[in-house]
């Protein structure tokens, strides 16, 4: 179904990027993710985890990428962290939801860095 929706609207053959499943940062902590079900759609049921779970992914795509991740997974944490209303380190402190960030010291380091984001 993949190849054949990717014909349909002339998408690359890799236009549905399921490798990062396989990376530890990802398969290490599935069972921590919590999904919801977009129902938009009547012809699939599409899940999409949310934004707590998005921001431990990223908050391990940092830590895991070594002394120097991706800019775009940095990028991607901070408008992760800023809809739901953390904006520096010491909101982060208080939100029982994202705490587990000070566990990660590679991208706690950097968002204390940071400042203001």
């Amino acid at each position: 179904m993949i190849e054949s929706v990717g014909k349909d609207l002339n998408l690359l053959p890799d236009w549905l990027n399921t490798d990062p499943i396989d990376l530890p940062e990802v398969y290490e902590v599935i069972d921590q993710l919590t999904w919801m079900e977009d129902k938009n759609y009547s012809n699939i049921r599409l899940y999409i985890a949310d934004i707590p779970s998005l921001i431990l992914l990223k908050t391990r795509a940092i830590e895991g990428c070594g002394l120097l991740p991706r800019k775009t997974d940095k990028n991607d944490l901070i408008k992760l962290l800023k809809k739901v209303d953390i904006h520096n380190v010491e909101a982060l402190k208080m939100n029982k939801n994202v705490s587990f960030i000070r566990d990660y010291s590679r991208c706690y380091s950097y968002l204390q860095e940071r400042g203001e984001w």
